[in-house]
């Protein structure tokens, strides 16, 4: 066993391996594919000095993979991880990106049946809570628990230690309907929270977001029995409660798992069979389209048995729709549509868009050469047009590649292959947007046989070679649409090619581009836009090194400019200082770039523009992140700088971050003429700290870094009397002791902290507001509004606010929160997603 881990941790992969298109780590791939992890393997880990809190590209630790993937850890490796651990909050009640602790991550285990007492004892007694909520404020452990394969005694354990079974989802359900939902359950625990109701203030009667409550879930369930439906009817619940979209529980029913048996027993109980909702669907609506019956002879019973019982079957909705239409949502064959039609179903009916049968049929993925053969026996219009005067036969290119009998059956009864449609588009401009996969070369040369022009452009001025240009294509497709005279230079009404579109292609390759260049394809060739084709490879997704090099090979300029003054040498290097520093260097490289010119340009700049200073200067600040790299990527280090600097600002950044140019001044050569000054060096220290610190947070200490003057005026007016002149009364402590907290006024945890601690103006009155919005928002975001907040919610919405004010105090609270957006430059909204 350890000659084995020995080997995977000695692996030249060691720091760098690949799994489900996410860079991991080896040991977190390790514990996420093995399926059985013993203690000592774990021991092994913690052995190398392998952190229990390094993170993956998903933000995942080792252990959280751990807690997913086994059956359950046991209780002895749980144990010991706790013991051993760097860091309690790391290693316990770290959420990651997932939102969820490790606590949370045991109990939504699928195989959480073997989760034990002691297991959660265990999480709890190490500062786990047992209604702690996952990252979105909603879902509890319990929750988790109860999606899973939970047991009676578990559920009561849960409860004994203080779980809340009334705490809702981001759906508004509590944990009452994630038993009925889920088919693992066993029925005595949903029979609990009936005996039990009462004593556990539940109320199982609830509506969710969809104003559906949990006798509608039941609806659903795969294996529902009459003895549970007649549980929950003789226990207060309705047979026709219906949701905000109007859908009753019989809707529910025959859009699940409906049998002969449950059907009879909702109608005799008083279910209503012709009951609409919104659309005008009826519950035998639902059952035609029922994706869940498979069985086509199972299909025939049921709706056989719904005509028995007085179903209309050529019922329509609001809009005309027929049960055709929705045979046509789900999967039929000849014989199906048969049946109907032997029981009086009408074929020539045509809906409010004058759609017909068989346009219902041609966009369906099921339609078959038999189908359509049957239907113009039946002297059905297979070429009618519907309002929007789309034929059935265009509705053939609405599925993922038309069949080729049916086009060719088309032909042999007279369709026109020529016809465009109100956008101008002809059949071949449609083919290629069908087959998203490549295009069939078979049907293609079919219509051009037949007489369809390869060069006919759309209202766009679009060929279908621009079509297949911007999709997933082949040399194979390139070489075919060329050999049939397909006109690459040929401009849509933006000025791009179909090579434009092409080299814009993440199925761009090597061999097309050299064929395009072997039949005249000129690389530096521009748009309006002063974009060359060499241009237009770097808005691709995918910059390949082989392709850059064969443009350069062939005389590609990498130094033309377009309209915004870039050339392809820095869009190429830019782009692939995004993946890595490595791979940016090899386009360096490639493009021989001189560093020392750059120098001189970034030298002059310096000297014709003023920059914005900092909490930290700037160009120290640039000058840190060239030396130290902090490991933020520029997309992040750009989001943070925006609104704090001006734009030249952000253009040296840039460069310099991708260039690695050193930036010397004046004044960083006397400073580093005092290295040995040891005062210097402790403040040079302080400041690269502070900086870290800022790029840690990066959403909240740079919030207000240069509001720290008005901050402070704006914290007096609000926080304080208006007599009072001394910021020192907020920080007195409740037992009037002198000393005083201190704070960074430049740092929005002040804010918080006047929020939370003071007991003064305005905010007894603001936190007993009683206003459902209020409330819905808080709800949502599984937090309180404070008080600025909630004036800032009222204010920016022109809403009346719902407490007693005077004329004077609604004028100065208007004032300060527009006070505080002139001076610090951050908007009402900024504020509010604080």
């Amino acid at each position: 066993m350890e000659f084995i881990f020995e080997k995977l941790y000695q692996s030249k992969f060691k720091k760098n391996l690949k799994y489900f298109y996410e860079e991991q780590y080896p040991f977190h791939s390790y514990f996420k594919l093995v399926k059985k992890i013993d203690k000592e393997i774990v021991q092994l880990f913690l052995k190398k000095k392998y952190s229990q809190k390094q993170k993956d590209f998903a933000g995942m630790t080792p252990f959280q993979y751990l807690y997913q993937t086994q059956k359950t850890p046991s209780f002895e490796i749980v144990k010991y991880l706790i013991e051993n651990k760097a860091d309690l909050k790391e290693s316990v009640l770290y959420r990651g990106k997932v939102g969820m602790t490790a606590f949370q991550i045991l109990c939504e285990n699928e195989n959480n049946e073997t989760l034990s007492k002691e297991l959660i004892e265990l999480c709890l007694q190490n500062g786990s809570t047992i209604n702690e909520k996952d990252k979105n404020g909603k879902t509890t452990p319990l929750q988790y628990y109860c999606s899973g394969r939970p047991t009676l005694e578990m559920l009561e354990f849960f409860i004994a230690k203080g779980a809340n079974v009334c705490s809702v989802d981001r759906q508004y359900e509590h944990v009452f309907f994630t038993l009925i939902r889920n088919e693992n359950a066993p029925w005595e625990c949903i029979k609990y929270f009936f005996y039990k109701k009462t004593e556990l203030q539940i109320d199982l009667f609830r509506v969710n977001c969809y104003d559906k409550n949990a006798f509608f879930a039941l609806c659903e369930r795969r294996q529902l029995k009459i003895e549970e439906v007649e549980f929950f009817l003789n226990n207060g619940f309705t047979i026709n409660a219906q949701d905000n979209y109007w859908t009753t529980t019989f809707h529910e029913l025959c859009d699940g798992y409906p049998t002969i048996e449950l059907l009879q027993y909702f109608l005799e109980n008083g279910a209503k069979i012709d009951a609409e909702d919104r659309m005008g669907s009826s519950p035998f609506h639902f059952l035609v389209s029922n994706k869940h019956i498979k069985d086509h002879t199972q299909l025939k019973q049921l709706v056989t048995f719904m005509l028995k019982n007085g179903v209309d079957i050529n019922r329509r909705n609001s809009w005309g729709g027929d049960v055709f239409y929705y045979l046509s949502t789900r999967e039929f064959d000849l014989d199906l549509i048969k049946f109907f039609i032997e029981k009086g179903a009408d074929v020539h009916h045509r809906d409010e868009y004058q759609s017909t049968i068989a346009h219902n049929f041609c966009g369906s993925s099921c339609i078959s050469k038999e189908i359509l053969v049957y239907l113009f026996e039946m002297k059905i219009d297979i070429f009618a047009l519907n309002g929007n005067q789309i034929s059935p036969f265009d509705n053939l290119f609405q599925m993922q590649g038309p069949n080729f009998e049916l086009i060719k059956y088309y032909h042999s009864k007279g369709v026109d292959l020529l016809r465009t449609d109100s956008t101008g588009r002809t059949f071949l401009h449609r083919l290629c947007f069908a087959e998203s996969g490549g295009i069939n070369l078979e049907i293609f040369s079919f219509f051009l046989e037949n007489g369809v022009d390869i060069n006919t452009v759309d209202n766009n001025k679009k060929t279908a070679f621009h079509n297949v240009c911007s999709r997933n294509t082949t040399l194979e497709i390139i070489k075919f649409f060329i050999k049939n005279g397909a006109n690459f230079n040929l401009e849509d009404k933006d000025g791009l090619t179909p090579i434009h579109h092409l080299f814009a292609n993440v199925s761009f390759t090597v061999p097309i581009l050299i064929f395009l260049l072997k039949h005249g394809i000129n690389p530096n060739q521009t748009n309006k836009n002063n974009e060359s084709y060499f241009h237009f490879y770097m808005k691709n997704r995918a910059i390949d090194y082989g392709i850059v090099k064969c443009f350069l090979e062939n005389n590609a300029d990498p130094n033309l400019k377009n309209n915004n003054n870039k050339t392809v040498s820095f869009l190429c290097i830019r782009r692939a200082g995004r993946v890595s520093n490595l791979e940016r260097k090899r386009f360096v490289k490639l493009f021989s770039v001189d560093f020392n010119s750059l120098k001189n340009d970034f030298k002059n700049f310096f000297e014709k523009k003023e920059f914005t200073d900092f909490e930290i200067n700037g160009i120290k600040m640039h000058k840190f992140l060239l030396e130290k790299r902090i490991n933020k990527s520029i997309e992040d280090i750009t989001k943070v700088l925006k609104k704090y600097s001006n734009k030249y600002i952000i253009k040296f950044l840039k460069w310099a971050y991708y260039n690695e140019i050193e930036i010397k001044n004046d004044n960083d050569n006397k400073n580093e003429n005092e290295n040995d000054n040891k005062n210097e060096n402790e403040n040079e220290m302080k400041k690269i700290n502070k900086l870290n610190q800022i790029f840690l947070e990066l959403d909240i200490d740079l919030k207000y870094a240069k509001a720290n003057d008005n901050l402070k005026q704006f914290l007096r007016k609000l926080y304080l009397d208006e007599d009072s002149k001394d910021f020192s009364i907020i920080f007195k402590k409740n037992n009037n002791n002198e000393n005083e907290e201190k704070v960074d006024f430049g740092q929005i945890k002040v804010h918080k902290f006047l929020l939370q601690c003071r007991s003064g103006l305005y905010r007894k009155m603001f936190l007993s507001i009683e206003d459902p919005e209020i409330k819905q928002i808080n709800d949502y975001s599984g937090k309180s509004m404070d008080v600025i907040q909630i004036l800032i919610y009222y204010l920016y919405n022109d809403r009346k606010m719902p407490i007693d004010l005077t004329q004077k105090q609604f004028v100065q609270l208007k004032n300060i929160l527009g006070y505080f957006q002139i001076d610090t430059g951050c908007s009402f909204k900024m504020l509010y997603n604080l």
